[in-house]
C-alpha cells in the first residue's frame, strides 16, 4: 500500500499500534461490531476505547472510560488499514 493510500486518521478497519503507559505497546483492530473480540484485539466503534481512537492522527494521546468506569490513556504510534 502507498503512502497516498494511508488514511490520514483512524477509522474502521484499520489496525491501530498504541502505547499503554501501564502494558507497553500493542496492535489493535477497529472492526464491525460482528466482528469485534476484546480479547483478541478486535474492537467495534461502539465500545469506549474505539470511539476515543476514531480519528485519532499519529502521536495523538486519547483518553477513554474503561469498562469499571475508570479513565485511561493510550497513544496511537502508527496505523494503517489491512491491505
Amino acid at each position: 500500500m502507498s503512502s497516498i493510500d494511508k488514511p490520514s486518521s483512524v477509522a474502521v478497519g484499520c489496525w491501530v499500534k498504541i502505547k499503554d503507559p501501564d502494558v507497553g505497546e500493542e496492535t489493535i483492530y477497529l472492526v464491525d461490531k460482528k466482528q469485534e473480540r476484546p480479547e483478541s484485539g478486535r474492537y467495534s466503534p461502539e465500545s469506549p476505547f474505539a470511539q476515543a481512537l476514531l480519528g485519532a492522527k499519529h502521536g495523538q494521546k486519547v483518553i477513554y472510560t474503561t469498562p469499571d468506569g475508570g479513565r485511561d490513556e493510550v497513544e496511537v504510534l502508527d496505523f494503517d488499514r489491512d491491505s
